[in-house]
């Protein structure tokens, strides 16, 4: 039975001033998938994200999402379809507090489903649920990313992009960050990862593309690549040196 496409992306060119950053990437995710987005400082990885939100100019042979073009909706139509970023600044509001923050994410929801979503996260982060009064302003590195990640889950998207969500953390808060991922793409919810530990992306995705100067250079499963040499000597080994660091 074939893999039922969540995003299916042909021919992607995004530029960033007068640079063309993205140079022709073809990318999939099935439903329910988590893949992964790996690759050097300054290989584009973050700028193919904001092409996909249409934050940038892109442009493409074909960009679907859920079965319906996304190319030419402007970013907040891109979101309120589902397609859901939770970026490396995080962008939380520090004077509302970790349960304002939340019910942002749930604007279009019924009170019910909204109720439904919130139990959800602090299920999967009981730390917000004992933070819930305090204000995000005031939270740890830790905690912020755990809001900003249980926010964009209370929109309850058709796929999640985490952008570098272990970026600046702990190791181990790292160890809680990922493990709740795993957890949410358990409960079935479509993931693409960008990550600069190239070790924990792969733990957590079952497929990845390795991009360099904007292009496409590998993909496969996960335990195919971290067989492949490409991988293996030129991102396995610097990672573990700690030099593998995302855009």
């Amino acid at each position: 039975m074939p893999v039922e496409h969540v995003l299916q992306v042909e021919g992607l060119k995004v530029r960033r001033g007068r640079s063309e950053v993205v140079r022709g990437v073809d990318l999939v995710v099935g439903r329910g998938e988590c893949v992964c987005l790996v690759g050097s400082n300054g290989a584009g990885k973050t700028s193919l994200i904001e092409g996909l939100l249409g934050v940038l100019p892109a442009r493409c042979s074909r960009l679907m999402f859920d079965g319906e073009r996304l190319d030419g909706l402007p970013p907040w139509e891109r979101v309120r379809r589902g397609l859901v970023v939770v970026p490396q600044e995080r962008d939380l509001f520090a004077g509302m507090t970790v349960r304002e923050n939340l019910m942002l994410g749930a604007t279009s929801r019924t009170r019910r489903r909204e109720s439904t979503a919130l139990d959800r996260v602090f299920s999967l982060f009981p730390r917000l649920k004992e933070r819930s009064g305090q204000a995000a302003g005031t939270l740890s590195g830790g905690e912020r990313t755990m809001l900003a990640l249980g926010r964009a889950l209370m929109s309850e998207p058709k796929m999640l992009v985490l952008d570098e969500p272990s970026l600046g953390l702990a190791p181990k808060v790292v160890g809680v960050i990922v493990s709740t991922i795993v957890d949410i793409s358990r409960q079935g919810t479509t993931l693409l990862l960008v990550e600069q530990n190239i070790h924990q992306a792969f733990a957590v995705a079952s497929r990845a593309y390795v991009l360099e100067h904007g292009a496409v250079i590998a993909e496969g499963t996960t335990d195919e690549l971290a067989g492949s040499d490409l991988v293996r000597h030129g991102y396995l080994g610097r990672s573990a040196r700690g030099s593998v660091v995302a855009p």
